[in-house]
């Protein structure tokens, strides 16, 4: 992708640019899409609404199951509600509507194994000693890259498959693909640039990890 923010593309270009990644969604997720029909054209016009805030999605919350593990469960907590507002925050800024971030968040974070989330922790601490803004998004990033190894995106678009409709699926999930593969080739360098707009809810990531480091004693 030679553009490594989509949201800077004007309609043909993003077109023109997501096509391959549209394609290769429906190729990858052909058995969850048996029997669907889509109009590509208005998938990709829905898209670029989409990234702009012109089109709105559904997220329907699942029962998040009970985590089990040797760890004080306000050590877990603190990093599990860190690690879903850097994911939040992350999904916001490759073009996901505020409105279902954090909900999407939480489902992708609850099929996280617990010791893989406890293995983020150095990384949390970075993040609570981060100074400037921009070292915090780097931090951000940092924590989402490190999630990303652990799940990588077909458990991530498998954890929210069956809280959305099929089509706002297709059109969320082709976006986050393109978008988080293009910012991870070039080391997450404009997806600091998004994160950094993203500040209120920055300082609040900043604030979940100082819990974090508190409750899990992580020094």
């Amino acid at each position: 992708m030679s553009t490594v923010n989509i949201k800077e593309l004007n309609a043909p270009a993003f077109a023109l640019q997501l096509t391959p990644s549209l394609d290769q969604f429906l190729v990858d997720h052909q058995p969850s899409l048996a029997g669907k029909t889509i109009r590509k054209e208005q998938a990709l016009e829905d898209m670029y609404k989409m990234i702009h805030g012109k089109y709105d999605l559904s997220f329907q919350k699942g029962t998040i199951i009970p985590r089990t593990t040797d760890l004080s469960s306000a050590c877990i907590a603190a990093i599990v509600t860190c690690v879903i507002d850097v994911v939040s925050i992350v999904l916001q800024a490759a073009g996901v509507p505020e409105s279902v971030t954090k909900d999407a968040a939480e489902a992708i974070v609850a099929d996280i194994p617990t010791e893989a989330l406890t293995g983020l922790e150095q990384d949390i601490l970075a993040l609570e000693q981060a100074d400037s803004l921009t070292d915090k998004a780097k931090a951000i990033f940092t924590i989402f890259s490190g999630v990303y190894k652990v799940t990588g995106i077909r458990q991530i678009l498998g954890a929210i498959e069956h809280n959305m409709a099929w089509y706002e699926w297709v059109l969320m999930g082709t976006v986050i693909t393109a978008q988080v593969t293009a910012w991870l080739a070039t080391d997450g360098i404009a997806a600091i640039a998004e994160i950094v707009i993203l500040g209120a809810l920055v300082a609040q990531a900043v604030a979940d990890a100082t819990l974090a480091v508190s409750a899990c004693v992580i020094n």
